[in-house]
């Protein structure tokens, strides 16, 4: 049979999921198992996909990993202000140099709205 009109089956899968390929589902179930055939890794589990950036670090190397679920905000900093303050109604007072601390000592959620699916990656 010749192949580059009728290609074999292992062929057709080879272009469908090649090695290296990405597979997206929302059921748990090995790609093996769904498609027939490849070795499948499940990666980047708990983690967003991102889209490779040959011009940002972070981001321009494929299966870089990075971020955090969590950031702790919490800063001092200092207030310098007039040393006299006059209202409108004759009250002055005298105010000096204050430091000032955020309330903000516990961490942060910093996660965007997500979708959940599972992600393998054909290995063999």
């Amino acid at each position: 049979m010749d192949e580059r009109r009728c290609p074999t089956t292992e062929k057709v899968q080879e272009m469908v999921f090649p090695v290296g390929c990405v597979f997206l589902a929302v059921v748990d179930t090995d790609p093996a198992t769904l498609l027939g055939y490849g070795t499948w890794q499940r990666v980047a589990q708990g983690r967003f996909l991102v889209g490779q950036n040959d011009t940002d670090p972070d981001f321009d190397t494929a299966e870089e990993t990075g971020g955090a679920k969590t950031i702790n905000l919490a800063h001092t900093h200092d207030n310098h202000t007039v040393a006299d303050v006059r209202s409108q109604a004759g009250i002055s007072a005298v105010i000096g140099p204050t430091t000032h601390a955020s309330n903000l000592s516990a961490a942060q959620n910093i996660l965007p709205p997500y979708f959940v699916v599972y992600i393998w990656i054909r290995t063999a």
